[in-house]
């Protein structure tokens, strides 16, 4: 999920998303806009970045948390990420 999400390795579409966003910043209609739904789309990026990286520990930690509570955590994040995209 990392690895998709860009932050993990450099071959993901998402890898450097930030800055590609900052780039485009000029071209926007509604500046304001456009960098709310930047800011959104990054918060989701790292929720589920975290989601996700905690999911890894579960196994091994005394919290009784599954590993898939976590994914289905990072999913709910990936697809609001995905529905700012398409605003943006």
């Amino acid at each position: 999920v990392r690895r998709y999400l860009g932050t993990v390795g450099t071959t993901s579409g998402l890898f450097g998303i930030q800055k590609a966003m900052k780039t485009l910043a000029d071209k926007a209609d509604d500046i304001v806009e456009y960098t709310e739904l930047a800011t959104e789309i990054e918060k989701t990026i790292q929720q589920a970045d975290g989601s996700s990286y905690m999911a890894i520990f579960t196994v091994t930690s005394t919290s009784g948390v599954p590993p898939e509570k976590y994914f289905k955590d990072a999913k709910i994040e990936i697809e609001r990420c995905a529905k700012d995209m398409d605003e943006l």
